[in-house]
């Protein structure tokens, strides 16, 4: 499980890297494109030494960082302190660029509430903060977000402290005239500020779903290695079901029951240590089961060495013992395939039984709420488990009950009647037919 989780966590956090790279990347053209501007109209129109220093020295670090930072970025290396690099860069010219704008229209000479209002720069922070956004990281936003609203505080007091600057509650002087209007500044800071917290806190929230997205695929997976895909649909729609999730009712339905065994596993797996029996058993599971859900089959469990199936369930088909005959003559043939690459490799061949019985059966969940189990129960399970058993007895690998060979009309000529047999454990005998075998006899 702890492997699970782990893996789990790189897988989400890849997704995120991935999108966290390519804000990250958006975010330097937009820095690009702003630094060039900037530069242009700072040394052509810049009216003091001083804007044109400062100007020059951010711009120079923001282009200089550029081709570096991409290279790293598409190498997927030292992605977090690159973003926090940028942001510091962009926390950076949203504290200097009202100054240098306030130097370049005369400075202390002039009222500073051109300081406050700039459009440019508050144009500029929302596009940042959303760009920043995009990263998927909620660090960014919010970074920019404290960053900003201090720059803003700092200029602000500066400003406050210059004898020309006068406040005035009307919007329109403030827009139009030399006036700055408080209300309409504390509006657009608290503004900005809780802009920035909520899409931090929205982009949290949107990592939280992918990771939760992730986990429920991870668990779906996990799922599956425990149920066949149609039995995983049926328990998640029973779970879903809102008027009763973990009904223990199951349902009467015509299936057909395939048993398979390996014969002589046990005696063999004396020889063998527990890994090697593991494996053994894993090679053979893993082949036959890959059968039964090509045929539609849904794997009820594991027996040992032995594999319990069901044709119709948790759904009817109408060609159930069909299906089944299918998968068991498909079964048949995979084990020989299996046997000529084992022999190969020094390991012996392994034998199989099956047994295959069409009839009523109860389907559905058995147990208690507390511990559930979706099975099949009923009279059709235990004699297809019968049918399986005399395999060895009349010396055949594929034993089918009458009622599987009334319906399987595909080629009747595989068909050889055995007779009547004597079914432990109960009273009448029943008709059983083998089926010819076109590969050479596993007994």
């Amino acid at each position: 499980m702890h492997a699970t989780n782990s893996r789990q966590f790189r897988k989400t956090e890849e997704i995120l890297l991935d999108r966290e790279i390519a804000a990250l990347r958006l975010v330097i053209l937009l820095r690009l494109f702003f630094v060039f501007a900037m530069t242009v109209s700072t040394l052509f129109i810049g009216k003091s030494l001083p804007e044109k220093i400062i100007t020059s020295v951010l711009c120079l670090l923001a282009a200089g960082t550029t081709v570096p930072f991409w290279i790293a970025l598409r190498r997927r290396v030292f992605v977090k302190p690159i973003g926090l690099i940028g942001v510091g860069i962009d926390v950076a010219f949203l504290i200097t660029m009202p100054f240098n704008w306030y130097f370049s229209v005369g400075g202390p000479g002039g009222s500073p509430a051109y300081m406050l209002k700039h459009p440019n720069s508050i144009a500029l922070s929302y596009l940042l903060l959303i760009v920043h956004s995009l990263a998927g990281r909620p660090r960014y936003p919010l970074i920019l977000t404290i960053g900003a609203t201090l720059g803003g505080l700092i200029t602000f007091v500066y400003a406050l402290e210059h004898p020309l600057l006068q406040f005035s509650p009307d919007f329109v002087t403030h827009i139009l005239g030399v006036t700055v209007s408080l209300e309409f500044w504390i509006i657009n800071t608290v503004s900005y500020t809780g802009v920035g917290v909520l899409l931090s806190w929205h982009v949290g929230r949107i990592n939280a779903s992918i990771h939760r997205a992730v986990r429920q695929e991870t668990d779906n997976v996990l799922l599956s290695r425990y149920f066949s895909p149609a039995i995983q649909q049926e328990i998640l729609k029973q779970h879903n079901d809102t008027r009763n999730p973990f009904s223990t009712a199951g349902s009467r339905k015509t299936i057909a029951v395939l048993f398979s065994d390996l014969r002589g596993f046990t005696a063999l797996s004396e020889t063998l240590s527990p890994e090697e029996a593991t494996l053994w058993l894993r090679q053979y599971h893993e082949v036959m089961v890959g059968i039964l859900f090509k045929h539609g089959g849904t794997l009820d469990k594991f027996l040992g060495d032995g594999i319990l199936a069901t044709f119709g369930t948790p759904e009817p088909t109408g060609d159930e013992a069909a299906r089944a005959v299918r998968a068991a003559l498909d079964m048949r043939a995979a084990l020989i395939e299996l046997n000529q690459r084992r022999v190969t490799q020094g390991w012996p061949a392994l034998r199989q039984g099956i047994g295959v019985h069409y009839g009523p059966a109860i389907v559905g969940n058995v147990g208690v709420p507390e511990r559930l189990e979706y099975t099949v129960i009923g009279d059709t399970v235990n004699l297809a488990s019968r049918i399986e058993g005399l395999c060895k007895a009349l010396e055949t690998d594929l034993l089918i009950s009458v009622a599987v060979a009334e319906r399987f009309t595909e080629t009747p000529a595989l068909f050889e009647s055995v007779g009547q047999q004597e079914i432990r454990g109960r009273r009448q005998s029943i008709a059983l037919w083998k089926v010819r075998e076109t590969t050479p006899t596993v007994a």
